[in-house]
């Protein structure tokens, strides 16, 4: 599994790669899930069908053993944007 496939897992499509920033923006079926949230008075303060830049922030295992991936967008470099966490990575690999 490598940062792509994180990505595609967490419901982007990748528009392109370039020195570590990753293009991204929101799969048909995260927009679906998203307009959802929102109608359900859980808005979002953002254009859901906007393209993103993301890097990776942080990588690391979690104090359960899962491996964490957390991304963050190159305009608001502060913030945790998303985060990924490969829970059971033991049976997988049995």
């Amino acid at each position: 599994m490598n940062v792509i496939d994180i990505l595609r897992k967490i419901g982007y499509d990748i528009i392109s790669i370039s020195d570590g920033v990753y293009t991204v923006r929101n799969t048909t079926e995260k927009i679906q899930d998203m307009v959802k949230e929102a109608e359900a008075d859980e808005a979002n303060d953002f254009d859901i069908y906007d393209t993103y830049k993301l890097v990776v922030n942080e990588v690391k295992f979690n104090g359960f053993g899962n491996l964490s991936v957390s991304f963050k967008r190159l305009e608001h470099p502060d913030e945790v944007w998303d985060a990924f966490e490969y829970r059971n990575m033991d049976k997988e690999y049995r």
